[in-house]
């Protein structure tokens, strides 16, 4: 078996609805002719990243030039390269796969379509050896669908289609809609002797602990090698029958992984010459109830190798707008901006896909804790997604895909359904359970792919969505989300907080402006000594940011621009850090918080990130770090300065 990597230069030319069909339909002309291009185009990459490049676009992020681009949307794109050479003489077969297609069209060889798709959660893996064996040399991928209403603002019981709805609009994101080709994209010249491999590690006693199953031609010969390179449980016969059920191996004395410090095995499988690697780690993770907890609450506190672990996290969404864009040096400059301020988990949110599989091996690497979610989603105008039988299968597919295709990465701790999803009941929203046939499915198949893992089936669980004050202490704030926002005084503040009786906080958050300099390089500043010319800042600012104006639209003006923009962040440094003490001080009657957001993926005037567009942090990251890295007991929080 031969494998290509078919990443790096493609070509990329767009075409009003349907042109690109007549070059080989009987409107032949012989022409070829697009409206746009053609350009080069990196894969794995983005079209915006790619005409941005080419300098055919103007920079989205200065002002409201992003609806500049909204006509990308309203274009096919045709993103072609040639096929490695010698592939029509096989007489093995030729199998192309995507990690994932954004979102919906057709593969072509030459002019022979091989292959549609429409879902961008799926990869996408199609056998292309008769086209090349008729002479076939380029391979074309067409972009020409894509659904629309997935923006935050519409109804969860209507969205079927799976694509990064982040992007049609948020309350950190304008329109800007993602096209592009995500992950991987390898070519294989015959038939794999491992087909599928999955592998993680485990503790018992002090001993490691090898999990493996694997289908293949014959059993897989394993081995495991530590930092530098040391041989680990030497002389030792590691197989796995190729029967696709689990096996436990015991290793021995292995490295540990730890949260806030990383440290992975590399795992090799062999049947005869076909090897595959996965990275590992050994650890045992485990989930108590909290002190004083109810017997009908899930438990909230995580225990790593049986030390309780306070889940100081982030909401993570996408970096960029255009996920397949991000690059290595992007992840680790937030990732080690995290690690400063004390961080140590991420909720990876069901608004978005999954993430690039770099993410992952640097969470490994890092040693934060994952909760991936499945991509599913809030609307505000109904929040219950789907409970047909085609939409069922369609989740369960999913979460069968990624649970197989994360389960060997020691940063995952918990599965997750998707971000509030909800249903009305007596009056009032409930989180969505399993009671839900979508979230049912998608249990038994994360079950199935991924047994030793926990699923919960949304976010928040409940039993209520969100903290009431006036119902403290009567077990109702199990897992719950916010406040994003106050509007009373501090004083208010502080009792809200001394009322907390949630025993996760999976959703936590406060407004606060970016930096001056940002504001000042995306035309984001204006003069403000009279209520119209503050009038028309605001609407410049409702572009990114409409949701956390309040305070602004009620501010007179008093001391200029630049002292309003001090005092927000102030406010977002002072209200947020008493958040999370009042937290930590109550762990192991509480699990912990996640900050809705860790960073922002667009200049946003005003937001709830602590990191801003460029990755840098806003004044309430620096407060967060006293107040994590002054915690009495630096093992027990298992954060990092």
């Amino acid at each position: 078996m031969r494998e290509h990597d078919l990443a790096g230069d493609w070509t990329l030319r767009g075409w009003r609805e349907n042109d690109w069909r007549r070059s080989w339909s009987f409107v032949r002309t012989g022409h070829d002719r697009p409206d746009v291009g053609p350009v080069p185009m990196r894969v794995p990459g983005s079209v915006r990243g790619a005409l941005l490049a080419a300098g055919l676009l103007p920079d989205p992020t200065v002002g409201t030039a992003s609806r500049e681009h909204e006509w990308l949307e309203h274009r096919h794109w045709t993103i072609s390269r040639p096929l490695p050479d010698g592939l029509a003489g096989t007489d093995e077969p030729v199998v192309v796969r995507f990690d994932s297609l954004d979102f919906g069209g057709l593969v072509l060889v030459d002019d022979t379509e091989v292959a549609r798709f429409g879902n961008a959660a799926l990869p996408v893996a199609l056998d292309v050896t008769d086209a090349v064996r008729a002479g076939g040399r380029t391979l074309t991928v067409v972009l020409d669908r894509r659904p629309d209403d997935l923006g935050q603002v519409t109804w969860t019981s209507r969205v079927r289609e799976f694509k990064a709805r982040y992007s049609y609009g948020w309350d950190w994101m304008p329109r800007l809609v993602s096209t592009q080709v995500a992950g991987p994209v390898t070519l294989r010249v015959g038939e794999p002797r491992i087909r599928r491999l999955q592998v993680g590690g485990d503790l018992a006693d002090g001993t490691g602990l090898l999990l493996a199953r694997a289908d293949a031609d014959e059993p897989v010969r394993l081995t495991l090698t530590g930092p530098g390179g040391r041989p680990l449980a030497p002389g030792q016969r590691l197989r796995v029958e190729p029967d696709w059920t689990w096996h436990r191996l015991e290793v021995g004395d292995v490295p540990r992984w730890r949260p806030g410090a990383g440290g992975t095995v590399t795992v090799t499988a062999t049947v005869g010459d076909h090897t595959l690697t996965r990275r590992v780690g050994f650890r045992r993770v485990g989930w108590r109830p909290c002190a004083g907890a109810g017997p009908d609450a899930m438990p909230w506190v995580c225990e790593v190798d049986g030390d309780p672990v306070l889940l100081a996290g982030v909401n993570w969404v996408p970096i960029r707008a255009d996920y397949a864009d991000v690059t290595e040096a992007d992840y680790r400059h937030r990732m080690e901006q995290y690690r400063r301020i004390g961080i140590n988990a991420f909720r990876v949110w069901g608004g978005a896909m999954l993430e690039q599989p770099l993410f992952y091996d640097l969470c490994d690497e890092y040693g934060f804790l994952v909760w991936q979610e499945l991509p599913l989603c809030s609307s505000g105008l109904d929040n219950t997604p789907p409970h047909d039988e085609e939409f069922t299968t369609q989740v369960s597919r999913i979460a069968s895909d990624w649970a197989i295709r994360l389960s060997h990465h020691p940063s995952l701790v918990l599965w997750g359904g998707g971000n509030e999803l909800s249903q009305p009941e007596d009056g009032t929203e409930v989180p969505c359970g399993l009671d839900h046939p979508a979230l049912a499915a998608a249990a038994d198949a994360v079950a199935d792919a991924d047994p030793f893992r926990r699923f919960v089936p949304a976010s928040p669980s409940g039993p209520s969505c969100w903290f009431e004050p006036d119902h403290a202490g009567a077990g109702r704030h199990h897992d719950v989300h916010g406040p994003w926002e106050f509007h009373g005084g501090w004083d208010d503040w502080v009792a809200y907080w001394a009322a907390d009786d949630a025993l996760l906080r999976s959703e936590i958050g406060f407004p606060g402006c970016s930096g001056w300099d940002l504001l000042s390089r995306c035309g984001l500043t204006g003069p403000v000594d009279t209520p119209a010319r503050r009038a028309d800042l605001a609407r410049r600012w409702a572009h990114t940011s409409a949701w956390w104006l309040t305070d602004f639209e009620a501010w007179d003006g008093t001391g200029g621009l630049e002292a309003y923009v001090a005092r927000s962040q102030a406010d977002q440094a002072r209200h947020l850090a008493h958040a999370v003490a009042a937290i930590r001080d109550r762990f192991p009657a509480t699990g912990g918080f996640f900050v809705w957001l860790g960073h922002d993926a667009f200049p946003c005037a005003v937001s709830l990130a602590l990191l801003d567009y460029d990755g840098r942090p806003k004044p309430v990251a620096e407060a967060l770090r006293e107040v994590l890295t002054a915690a009495p007991d630096r093992a027990t929080l298992a954060v990092s300065a």
